[in-house]
């Protein structure tokens, strides 16, 4: 028995001439304003800027966009998420486009931020290896030496430019580093704990946040404890150096709100170990000029045993 055929596959949709067909011009300047200062073409360029540098030669192919995550009860997305094509590596990257009045981020060292804590800063990052359905947890490891480009302290310093109307204010480093922090531990948290997305048995994967930014990054060697006095508490006299880089490493301790949930915990009164192997971790940050050669050369070469609670 045949069947009639009711429509035609070539004709188009009965809707498209349903909606105006009317062509708006250009939408003007608060659609560019909302574009521009929210973010928006930023990210997407970055998109665009890591697709091509994958295509010229870098290891970090595109993963997901806007991927949702969830610590505890807050919850976030993944501005841009690569995967390294080699090894089980993933960058976690928040896109931030800076207010040009505010768009100086300027870093500086510790000397010290815990006791024995290693003169060698190196790549700290949490890894899940899949226990064949079970529970996994978080831990940290270790990888490259980064102690020509590893910094403690960021701040954010006015420029000449004239500002944006939204005012965004001195906050937008620490909320970026935060939010690069979220969706890193978010992935973890898929990939950990009741009700989580399984991994293979045996099987690794390391999650490292990252900030690419329009702001110029500044590093500076001031040594904040020598060039202090300790009775007024402000900075001694004298110029204070910066020079501009492409990217550095911002060592920085998680706040526990955002930790996965199935992080390890060290159960040990040692509270230098736990400031070093539970909290502090590492965050690229990248100027926007300088992104197709960090993806082209990073690479952190995290090693395969975590890092233990003991003192050297």
């Amino acid at each position: 028995m045949g069947f009639l055929c009711l429509f035609d596959r070539s004709a188009p949709p009965r809707y498209a001439n349903s909606m105006s067909s009317r062509v708006i011009g250009d939408l003007g300047k608060s659609v560019r304003v909302v574009i521009d200062q929210g973010g928006y073409a930023f990210h997407h360029r970055v998109v665009v800027e890591a697709e091509s540098a994958f295509k010229a030669g870098s290891r970090w192919a595109l993963e997901a966009v806007e991927f949702p995550v969830r610590v505890g009860t807050k919850d976030s997305r993944i501005d841009l998420l690569l995967r390294h094509i080699e090894r089980p590596y993933y960058l976690a990257i928040e896109c931030k486009r800076v207010n040009p009045a505010l768009a100086q981020w300027v870093f500086f060292r510790f000397p010290t931020i815990a006791f024995e804590r290693s003169a060698v800063e190196r790549i700290q990052a949490d890894g899940v290896m899949g226990g064949g359905g079970g529970t996994s947890l978080a831990e940290p490891f270790c990888g490259r030496s980064i102690n020509d480009r590893a910094y403690h302290l960021g701040l954010v310093i006015k420029t000449d430019a004239p500002g944006d109307e939204t005012g965004k204010n001195r906050e937008e480093l620490e909320k970026a580093t935060t939010q690069a922090h979220l969706g890193a531990n978010g992935l973890l948290e898929r990939w950990t704990g009741g009700g989580a997305v399984a991994l293979p048995q045996d099987h690794w994967r390391y999650v490292i946040p990252a900030v690419f930014t329009t702001a110029t990054v500044i590093a500076s060697n001031l040594d904040l404890g020598a060039s202090t006095s300790l009775e007024s508490g402000t900075l001694l006299g004298g110029p204070i150096h910066g020079q501009e880089v492409g990217w550095l490493f911002l060592q920085s301790a998680v706040s526990l709100g955002i930790r996965a949930g199935n992080a390890v915990r060290y159960q040990s009164p040692d509270l230098a170990l736990a400031l070093d192997r539970e909290m502090i971790r590492t965050v690229p940050i990248v100027s926007a000029k300088s992104i197709a050669e960090f993806l082209k050369n990073f690479d952190p070469e995290i090693g395969t045993d975590p890092m233990f609670p003991h003192r050297r």
